[in-house]
């Protein structure tokens, strides 16, 4: 069924996230970043009130993260549209590309990002030699999905030319 669907597909970064409460309230934690092939269903140019202007895409990860074990969940997700025409099971992101190496660097920018400025519950800062240990153990775990990800999804599959009515 996969196969048979015409939507064109990138990579995007994924976010690894669990759910956590404090005090009654529950909130969504970042705990990394992947990068995914994706179903790209809408591409948006917005603009800001000072005329400045960015793109954010409407894709489907056609695989879920199981946040506790650092693995994916063996099951294809496909873009689900309603009747109105919408995606209900669309994510949301500012970043696409075909370049898998491209996607990598963004993936590792942010981690490092959340890493250094101690916004990751999991690596509390402590004395440097456990904190590397840490970090190493971290992206150890990140990569370790990273790779069983890309076994399931294989990079091949995410193709540069996108049909637009001007060239169809």
């Amino acid at each position: 069924m996969r196969d048979e669907l015409k939507y064109p597909r990138a990579f995007a970064i994924q976010k690894m996230v669990k759910e956590a409460c404090i005090n009654y309230n529950s909130f969504d934690e970042i705990l990394g970043y992947i990068v995914s092939p994706c179903y790209l269903i809408e591409e948006h140019l917005l603009y800001d009130k000072d005329g400045n202007s960015r793109k954010e895409y409407k894709v489907v990860f056609p695989r879920s993260v199981d946040s506790i074990y650092y693995d994916y969940i063996d099951r294809d997700y496909i873009p689900d549209i309603n009747s109105y025409g919408e995606c209900k099971n669309a994510v949301t992101v500012d970043f696409i590309t075909y370049d898998y190496e491209e996607a990598i660097k963004l993936r590792d920018e942010k981690i490092k990002d959340r890493v250094f400025n101690g916004t990751n519950l999991f690596l509390p800062l402590e004395p440097i030699e456990t904190y590397n240990d840490r970090c190493t153990e971290y992206m150890e775990k990140i990569e370790k999905y990273q790779q069983r990800l890309n076994e399931a999804e294989h990079k091949e599959q995410v193709k540069r030319k996108i049909k637009t009515p001007a060239n169809k």
